[in-house]
């Protein structure tokens, strides 16, 4: 549902999922979080936007969402998922990433901006456990 957004920017994605791994949540909640960072990815970020997800230790999964831009300062790491705040040149609510952190949250789980080069979101969420 992203690639026309990525494809209009003249940009590519890549995917790196395992077809294995499961999170514990609601699909259209967590598709909407994805959502939201792949379109600001599409939007601010450059070069090629990138998902991938791996088990971790533990009961969780990582899923990451890069692209090749410089990436956040440290110190904006905790603000920038504050509800209407936005860069100076976006033309967005600046609810993105406030959605994105209260859904995950939600879910019992964790995001952050990865330091440094490129732009790396990790999203850590708990995994599906069958009983």
């Amino acid at each position: 549902m992203m690639l026309p957004l990525v494809e209009a920017q003249n940009r590519t994605l890549t995917i790196d999922i395992p077809e294995t791994l499961s999170v514990r949540g609601h699909a259209d909640d967590l598709r909407a979080a994805l959502s939201n960072l792949l379109e600001n990815a599409a939007i601010h970020g450059k070069g090629t936007i990138g998902v991938t997800a791996r088990q971790a230790a533990g009961a969780a999964v990582i899923l990451v969402v890069s692209d090749e831009g410089p990436g956040l300062p440290a110190e904006l790491n905790g603000v920038a998922f504050e509800r209407f705040r936005k860069g100076s040149r976006s033309e967005g609510t600046g609810l993105g990433l406030a959605i994105v952190r209260e859904v995950i949250r939600g879910h019992g789980g964790q995001v952050a901006f990865l330091p440094g080069r490129p732009c790396r979101v990790e999203l850590k969420l708990p995994t599906y456990k069958q009983n």
